[in-house]
């Protein structure tokens, strides 16, 4: 069974729907969505692509923001994870013992990464949302 996922990343949500967050080439902020439906939204193909859809963030407007991961386990070992456009996940732990019963190389120092289908049945992931501050607001300081 393929999962629909995500990109992990900042994500906001605006007139009811969840956007990531990302940078233009000028480095301002903006929504970005796969979804065409969004267009009548102020949402443009700016690339032509058809396949990304995005729209200025109005760094004034308040929004709730948040960061968007995904952890789980491979074949009885705890990872975290990251979907791909191919349908897999890279796949990955920084425990030593755990990296080298799944076989993953060690990719960098102390990271064992691997590439699994989307659809193994040995992976289970689960999204983790957790709130966020937004970038473009003024740090706040611990009380």
């Amino acid at each position: 069974m393929t999962r629909a996922v995500r990109p992990a990343g900042l994500y906001a949500t605006v007139d009811g729907g969840e956007f990531l967050v990302t940078r233009d080439q000028d480095g301002h902020y903006v929504l970005s969505t796969p979804d065409p439906a969004w267009r009548d939204r102020g949402f443009e193909d700016r690339r032509g692509t058809g396949v990304a859809f995005t729209r200025p963030l109005d760094t004034s407007e308040p929004l709730e923001v948040f960061g968007l991961s995904y952890t789980g386990r491979y074949r009885g070992e705890q990872v975290k994870a990251q979907p791909n456009l191919r349908d897999e996940f890279q796949v990955w732990t920084t425990d030593a013992a755990a990296g080298g019963r799944l076989g993953f190389p060690d990719v960098d120092r102390g990271t064992w990464l691997g590439i699994v289908p989307a659809d193994d049945p040995d992976l289970s992931i689960q999204e983790v949302r957790e709130p966020s501050q937004a970038p473009w607001l003024p740090r706040r300081r611990p009380a």
